[in-house]
């Protein structure tokens, strides 16, 4: 189980997310309202005992139909009871030849994606749906999530470490 939250903060519309999370600390929780939700580039840092906690306030019902997840740098912050029905966005990381991401975890450590349901609507060939790239990635946990149906060529999750097709 998770620490309790310190602080918690209602986001009750897409447009009260991205300052949100730019104003989160450790121990923060941000409870996301019913309704979609574009997310910006996450770069928090938690900590063991008070992590950033992303969560909706009912599960599957704070929704992403557009865009991708990525967490860029950051530590400690935990994505939680997310629809995903987003095709993803291109990415910034290299990934492997991929076009894209729906979910990435980019020289990140100790991040966590649980209780998420990512279901593309719309088919998009080669977008890697859950990424974790980079060096400085490590012990991040990707648990009780539900992935698919998988409608085109595509990889539910990669495994990419420092990103480089070709070794070092």
């Amino acid at each position: 189980p998770l620490p309790a939250c310190q602080r918690t903060t209602p986001v009750s519309a897409n447009a009260d997310l991205a300052p949100a999370i730019n104003a989160a600390q450790p121990g923060d929780c941000l409870i996301l309202a019913d309704g979609d939700y574009s997310f910006p580039t996450i770069s928090k840092t938690g900590n063991e005992a008070a992590p950033i906690v992303i969560r909706a306030a009912n599960r599957g019902k704070a929704t992403v139909q557009n865009g991708g997840l990525l967490l860029l740098k950051s530590s400690y912050v935990v994505i939680e009871g997310l629809d995903l029905s987003t095709s993803g966005a291109t990415s910034p990381i290299d990934n492997g030849g991929s076009n894209g991401m729906i979910v990435a975890f980019s020289d990140s450590g100790y991040c966590r994606l649980t209780r998420t349901r990512i279901h593309p609507t719309a088919g998009v060939v080669d977008r890697d749906w859950v990424v974790i790239s980079g060096g400085m990635s490590s012990h991040n946990r990707i648990d009780h999530n539900e992935l698919g149906p998988l409608t085109a060529l595509a990889n539910m999750m990669v495994i990419d470490g420092t990103g480089q097709e070709q070794p070092l």
